[in-house]
């Protein structure tokens, strides 16, 4: 295992990002690439976000449930 690498304890102690952290960063995302705002953002059923762009028919979803191991 490389020094920069977390050890599985510190991995399982990270925080997971909220919902309003997960629209947050994916807001920058866009921006900072210059790419349009989705028409909508839902709640997907694990607690994170679907982000739904009608023209062109897009969707990503953004899970928030941790790894598994």
């Amino acid at each position: 295992m490389s020094q920069d690498e977390p050890t599985r304890e510190q991995a399982e102690q990270v925080e997971q990002p909220s919902r309003e952290q997960a629209e947050r960063a994916m807001r920058q995302l866009l921006a900072d690439h210059d790419l349009p705002e989705p028409d909508e953002i839902l709640d997907h059923d694990d607690g994170g976000i679907v982000c739904l762009w009608h023209e062109p028919k897009v969707a990503v979803v953004v899970d928030l449930e941790p790894r598994a191991a």
